[in-house]
């Protein structure tokens, strides 16, 4: 490694907690907030579920700020789990727009026959609003546009992943100050972005946990929201195994 190239990487590694701070600060803020709203106001499992923390935004005192920093972060790290998902499967982004162009018409009947199934429960329950209906759309195509992309990813042995990323690494191994100093712009533009996309899917986590009714309820949509992001343990897994491609 030459001298300009280490002093680079220390420049980087010095400067990681701009990219963190911008990426979690806010949305650390605004997880404490929805979880205290929840905790407080909301009319299902939520409601006094953090019995040991029940205290309204105003009356937070000193001690208990280090609790709701760290209750905050927990709540911002997992709200933001598709995008780990969207991150690392963003290769196959081409592949997705080529899927739906092929097949519109079918998911627009999926997507309606979708709704339909939501709308006739709701009417049988009697008991869901429509807030609770749209909510759980919007839900559910963000979980099933993670499956959409995984599947895309891995198919044909992820060709479309391992070619973004092969193709990726060329392009960033070829240095130049201009190079740099676009790659340095549209990170930052990546990072802010992803720091208002956190706070857009806490709330949307926040809404579908809202009218949670029990336990197993809550578990249940937990559960839907995180298993995307944990399949990109075995993309990861699936990367290290092609390494030899770079040889």
């Amino acid at each position: 490694m030459s001298d300009s190239e280490k002093h680079e990487s220390t420049k980087n590694n010095g400067r990681w907690w701009e990219f963190y701070l911008v990426r979690y600060l806010l949305g650390s803020i605004v997880g404490a907030t929805l979880l205290i709203v929840l905790n407080n106001h909301s009319i299902g499992i939520m409601h006094g579920l953090l019995s040991t923390c029940d205290v309204k935004i105003s009356s937070i005192e000193s001690h208990t700020i280090p609790l709701w920093a760290g209750l905050g972060f927990a709540y911002c790290y997992l709200a933001s789990a598709p995008i780990l998902v969207f991150h690392a499967t963003r290769g196959a982004g081409n592949s997705l727009q080529i899927f739906i162009k092929e097949n519109k018409s079918i998911l627009i009947g999926l997507a309606l026959v979708i709704i339909t199934l939501i709308l006739g429960i709701s009417t049988f329950l009697s008991s869901l609003s429509v807030g609770e209906i749209a909510t759980y759309c919007v839900f559910l195509i963000i979980i099933e546009l993670q499956i959409a992309l995984i599947y895309l990813g891995q198919k044909d042995d992820g060709k479309a992943i391992y070619d973004f990323y092969k193709k990726l690494i060329t392009a960033r191994s070829l240095k130049s100050q201009k190079r740099e100093i676009y790659i340095e712009s549209y990170k930052h533009l990546r990072e802010h972005g992803n720091a208002f996309f956190i706070v857009m899917l806490e709330f949307i986590l926040a809404c579908s946990i809202w009218h949670a009714r029990t336990i197993e309820h809550l578990f249940l949509l937990l559960l839907m929201w995180f298993i995307p992001a944990a399949w990109v343990w075995l993309i990861g897994a699936k990367m290290e195994s092609k390494i030899g491609m770079f040889s």
